[in-house]
C-alpha cells in the first residue's frame, strides 16, 4: 500500500459528522425499540455482562458500555471533550474490553495520532505528535516515562477505568517535558453497589490470563466501601525464547467522612519476569533484514525481573457551591534487575555477522507526588465561570547505573542462544534527584453567550540533585508556563476553538564554558472544530496544530564535546477522529492523523531534513463493535483496522526505508443469559508481513508486527 492511498481515510474521517447527524434522526426514529444508554442506566443490572453501577464517580465509563465520556478528569476543570480545547482523546472501560486491552502498548495502538513502539518485551515508549511522550499521569499525579528498559514499567489496565489522552504541550497540567501530550490513567473507584465481575482470555502462543475484581459497602450505610482487582498474565510469543509471566494486584478503600467528604487510599502493584529481546538490527548496505518474523537476537538468559508498586491517599471535600476541593499523594516504585543482549552493530551483507554486546543492568524508579487544588463555580458581571487554583510537588529520584559491557561477533545465519554472561559488579543505582515545585491556575471565563475563554498559567520551580556529580546540579526558579484558548459554540452541537501552549523542558548538556545549556521552550498554536451528538455519546473533533520547539542542544561546531542552545524544530499536522455510539448498540471509533517533522535550525546536513523520519506521516485507525438487533441480539461483531506510512533512518550516508502496512481486525461474540460474553477476536486477520517498529538505532530495536493470531475472552459479573 503507498502512501498517497493512505489519505482516503481522512474524506471518511471527515463525513463523519455528517453521518453522525443523519443517524440521530434514525437514533431517535427507533428510540421506542431500543432505548439508547444515558448515564441513568448506569445503575441497571445486565446478567453477566460489565459492573453497572449508580452514582458513579465524574467520567467513569465503567458499565456505561460506550466508548466517550460526559466528563473528562484530564484538565481538572468539568467539562465534556466537546467543552475541551485542545485535541483529546479517551480510551473507556468498555472499548478496553472490546479490543482485549491489557496494557499501555496495546490501548495506544487504535489512539488517533499516537504511535506505540516496543523497546523491549514489557517495555513501550509512546509518541504523539513527533516526539516521546516523556511523562504519564495516573489520578492527575506524574509518573516519569521516556526512553529506555527502566522508563516504562507501568501497571495492568486492569486497574483502570479510563485512559485519557491530551495531545501536544501540557506544561499547565505538569510543568517540565516534551510538547507531546500526556496520558493520565483514571483508576477504577470503590462503589457501594456489590459486584463481581472476571475475565478470562486464552490466545496463540499460549496466551493465558485471568482477572477478578470485587467491589461493594462494608458497612450497613455503605459509608466504607473497598474494592479489590487481581490479574495473571504468561504467554510465550511468535518470538523464538521470548516469553512473559506477570501477576498484580490492586486494593482501595473509600469512607466518607461525612456527607460531603470522602477519604480514600490503596495501593497497586504487579511483578514478574520475561525475555529481554530488543529487536532487529539492520544491513549495513541500507536494506532490512529478511529473516523469519520468530527471529530472536539474543540468549536464554537473557530475562528480566521487574516489579512496581505504587500507594496513594486521597481526600475529596464537595463544596456547597458545587465545587470541590480534593488533594492527593502518592508514592510510586519500579525496579528492574536484567540480564540483555543485543545487536551493537548493523549485519555485514557479505558473511552476516555483526557486534552483540551484553551486560547486567539493575535499576529503580521512585516518583513521589503530591496535589492539591480547589474547582469551584463564580459568578462574575452577571455571567457563570469556573476556577481551578491549586499547588503540587513532585519528586524524581534514580536510574540507570552504567555497568560494565562484554562485546562478540555473532553471525545472522547461525544465530546462538547459550552465551554466558560473565560475571561482573552492578554499580550502585545513581540518586540523581529532581525536584518540581509549581502553582497554577486555570480559568473557564463566559464571555458571552456563544463565546467561551480559557485562561491559565503554571509558576513553577525546578531544581536536579546528583550527589555522585555535583557539577551538574541545576536549578531553575519561577518559570513561568502560560495556556489560552478562545471557543466559539456555532450551534448547539458545534464549537470552534484555538489554543495557545507553551514549551518549557530543562536541559543537562554544557557549554564549552561549563555552563548548563538554557531550557529548550517554544509554543503551539492549535485551531479546530468539536461536535457533540446523541447527547455526548458520540464526538467528533477535526484540529490542525504548528509546534515550535527552540533552543535545543546542537553540538558545537568548535568544541564537539560540548553544544550550543541553537536548533530549533518544527512539527505541525492535523487530526480528526470520530469516536463514540452511531446507533444504539453500534460503538465506533475513527481517527486519522497527518505529522509533519522538520529542522529549522540545525547543522548544515539536517537543515531542512525530517526531524523524526521514524514517525508516520499518514496514521489511521479505526475499530467498531456492532450489537445485532431483535432476536439476534446475544450476537456481537466487530473488528479494526490500523495503517501507517513507512518510515526512514538515515546514518553516516546510509538510509534505510521502510513500508506502508495495513493490519485488520476481526471479532465475534455471544452473550449467553447466565453466563457472560464469549468473543474470539482475529488479528492481523490477513496475516500481513510488516515491520510495525522502525528502529531509531540501525543496530537494534527495529520489529515485526505480530502474525495472524487468535484471543478468545469471557468476560461476566455478578450484581452491580
Amino acid at each position: 500500500m503507498r502512501t498517497s492511498n493512505l489519505v482516503f481515510p481522512f474524506v471518511a474521517v471527515l463525513a463523519m459528522p455528517g453521518l453522525a447527524c443523519a443517524a440521530e434522526v434514525a437514533a431517535e426514529e427507533s428510540s421506542e425499540k431500543v432505548a439508547p444508554a444515558t448515564p441513568s442506566d448506569a445503575g441497571r443490572t445486565v446478567a453477566l455482562d460489565a459492573i453497572h453501577v449508580s452514582g458513579s464517580a465524574d467520567g467513569d465509563t465503567e458499565g456505561s458500555g460506550e466508548y466517550t465520556t460526559r466528563e473528562l478528569s484530564v484538565g481538572k476543570l468539568s467539562g465534556s471533550p466537546r467543552e475541551t480545547p485542545q485535541s483529546v482523546s479517551v480510551l473507556t472501560r468498555q472499548r478496553m474490553d472490546d479490543q482485549n486491552v491489557t496494557d499501555l502498548a496495546e490501548a495506544m495502538r487504535y489512539v488517533t495520532g499516537m504511535q506505540a513502539n516496543d523497546t523491549t518485551t514489557g517495555v513501550v515508549n509512546i509518541e504523539a505528535r513527533g516526539y516521546l511522550v516523556d511523562n504519564y499521569m495516573i489520578d492527575g499525579l506524574n509518573a516519569r516515562g521516556g526512553q529506555g528498559m527502566w522508563g516504562a514499567s507501568f501497571l495492568d489496565f486492569s486497574f483502570f477505568d479510563r485512559a485519557e489522552v491530551w495531545r501536544g504541550p501540557s506544561g499547565i497540567l505538569q510543568g517540565a517535558g516534551n510538547p507531546s501530550g500526556t496520558i493520565n490513567l483514571v483508576r477504577k473507584r470503590a462503589r457501594r453497589e456489590y459486584a463481581v465481575s472476571g475475565a478470562l482470555l486464552a490466545g496463540s502462543w499460549d496466551r493465558y490470563r485471568a482477572e477478578a475484581d470485587v467491589t461493594g459497602a462494608l458497612t450497613a450505610d455503605g459509608r466504607l466501601r473497598g474494592r479489590m482487582v487481581a490479574f495473571h498474565d504468561q504467554s510465550q510469543s511468535f518470538v523464538d525464547v521470548e516469553y512473559r509471566q506477570l501477576s498484580g494486584g490492586y486494593g482501595t478503600l473509600e469512607y466518607d467522612l461525612s456527607a460531603a467528604t470522602t477519604l480514600s487510599a490503596g495501593v497497586m502493584g504487579q511483578w514478574g519476569d520475561l525475555t529481554v529481546n530488543l529487536g532487529l538490527p539492520m544491513m549495513a548496505d541500507g536494506t532490512l533484514l529478511d529473516v523469519p518474523r520468530s527471529t530472536y537476537i539474543g540468549a536464554e538468559n537473557s530475562t528480566k525481573d521487574q516489579s512496581s508498586i505504587r500507594t496513594f491517599v486521597e481526600l475529596e471535600h464537595a463544596l456547597q457551591n458545587g465545587g470541590k476541593m480534593v488533594a492527593t499523594a502518592s508514592k510510586f516504585r519500579r525496579f528492574t534487575d536484567l540480564n540483555r543482549y543485543m545487536s551493537q552493530s548493523t549485519v555485514d551483507p557479505e558473511t552476516g555477522d555483526f557486534t552483540m554486546r551484553a551486560n547486567h543492568q539493575v535499576s529503580r524508579q521512585d516518583d513521589l507526588g503530591f496535589d492539591a487544588y480547589v474547582l469551584t463555580p463564580f459568578s462574575l458581571l452577571g455571567r457563570e465561570h469556573e476556577l481551578v487554583a491549586g499547588v503540587d510537588y513532585r519528586e524524581f529520584e534514580g536510574g540507570l547505573p552504567a555497568g560494565a559491557n562484554w562485546n562478540f561477533t555473532a553471525n545472522i545465519n547461525d544465530l546462538q542462544y547459550d552465551y554466558a554472561l560473565p560475571s561482573q559488579d552492578v554499580p550502585a543505582i545513581p540518586k540523581t534527584r529532581i525536584r518540581q515545585t509549581g502553582t497554577y491556575a486555570q480559568s473557564r471565563v463566559s464571555l458571552a453567550d456563544r463565546w467561551t475563554a480559557t485562561l491559565g498559567a503554571r509558576l513553577m520551580w525546578w531544581e536536579t540533585d546528583d550527589p555522585d556529580e555535583p557539577e551538574i546540579d541545576q536549578k531553575l526558579d519561577a518559570e513561568f508556563v502560560p495556556y489560552a484558548a478562545l471557543m466559539f459554540d456555532v450551534t448547539q452541537q458545534h464549537s470552534l476553538y484555538v489554543s495557545y501552549s507553551s514549551i518549557f523542558t530543562p536541559q543537562e548538556e554544557r557549554t564549552v564554558d561549563g555552563d548548563i545549556l538554557p531550557a529548550r521552550d517554544g509554543r503551539q498554536w492549535e485551531a479546530g472544530i468539536k461536535g457533540e451528538y446523541f447527547g455526548g455519546r458520540l464526538n467528533a473533533q477535526l484540529a490542525a496544530y504548528r509546534i515550535d520547539d527552540t533552543n535545543r542542544a546542537l553540538t558545537d561546531p568548535d568544541n564537539e564535546d560540548f553544544s550550543i542552545a541553537a536548533g530549533e524544530v518544527r512539527a505541525q499536522g492535523m487530526e480528526a477522529e470520530v469516536t463514540g455510539q452511531i446507533t444504539p448498540g453500534w460503538n465506533l471509533t475513527i481517527g486519522y492523523a497527518y505529522t509533519e517533522t522538520e529542522f529549522l535550525e540545525a547543522p548544515v546536513d539536517q537543515q531542512g531534513q525530517t526531524f523524526n523520519s521514524t514517525f508516520p506521516k499518514h496514521n489511521f485507525n479505526a475499530w467498531t463493535s456492532y450489537r445485532l438487533p431483535g432476536d439476534l441480539n446475544a450476537w456481537q461483531i466487530g473488528g479494526g483496522l490500523r495503517s501507517a506510512s513507512a518510515g526512514s533512518l538515515e546514518s553516516g550516508g546510509v538510509r534505510w526505508q521502510g513500508d506502508d502496512y495495513v493490519v485488520a481486525s476481526a471479532q465475534l461474540g455471544y452473550r449467553f443469559a447466565r453466563l457472560g460474553n464469549l468473543m474470539l477476536t482475529v488479528n492481523n486477520l490477513f496475516d500481513e508481513t510488516y515491520y510495525e517498529r522502525f528502529g531509531s538505532q540501525s543496530n537494534r530495536q527495529t520489529r515485526f508486527g505480530a502474525p495472524r493470531n487468535f484471543t478468545l475472552a469471557w468476560r461476566g459479573s455478578f450484581g452491580g
